[in-house]
């Protein structure tokens, strides 16, 4: 998870989007705001989730601060696998209200992979199982098998923060020496 988003929540035209119903849509809802000076450029929308106004792609945003290219380009891959599995199968993700997602954000950044995640009918479920079932499910639409075993890893070992963090408690690193760019 972002803490950019989380940090950014408070500013206009950042964390969850309104819900998406189509590409024209969207691009029209924003156009208008555009036309009525309410956002300078199209490219200035800053939500975990966007339609991008020149490219047409969706932008997924929310797992943005990797502090290496092996952690981007496996979480790439996991989520290519699940928008795959949800084209080819016609299976739409679960509707969850946004009060849900919000809170949801809040406990994965918060606590990481040992957050419990509220489902949408409010029963609780652990961050590992949780995504544990999703990689189960999705792991035919990996086009690199390996990124399957590098996903379950990073979610299992969490992230590179809470190795941080486990290091300077334990006093064998220094902050200073902890950033890995």
């Amino acid at each position: 998870l972002s803490y950019r988003s989380r940090v950014w929540k408070r500013l206009p035209r950042t964390s969850l989007p309104e819900p998406i119903d189509s590409v024209e849509g969207y691009l029209k809802e924003h156009a208008t705001l555009f036309k009525y000076g309410l956002n300078l450029k199209p490219t200035s929308i800053w939500s975990d989730l966007r339609i991008h106004p020149v490219y047409k792609t969706v932008e997924i945003r929310i797992m943005d601060a990797q502090s290496n290219i092996e952690n981007v380009r496996a979480l790439a891959s996991f989520i290519a696998a699940y928008c795959k599995y949800v084209l080819e199968t016609n299976q739409n993700p679960p509707a969850y209200k946004r009060a849900v997602l919000e809170e949801n954000l809040f406990l994965a950044s918060r606590f990481g992979s040992n957050a419990y995640f509220y489902n949408p009918d409010f029963s609780q479920i652990h961050c590992i199982k949780l995504f544990s079932d999703y990689i189960e499910k999705i792991k035919p639409y990996f086009d690199n098998k390996e990124d399957v075993l590098y996903v379950m890893n990073l979610l299992i070992k969490g992230s590179p923060a809470i190795e941080q963090k486990k290091l300077l408690s334990e006093g064998l690193i220094n902050f200073r020496n902890s950033i890995v760019l």
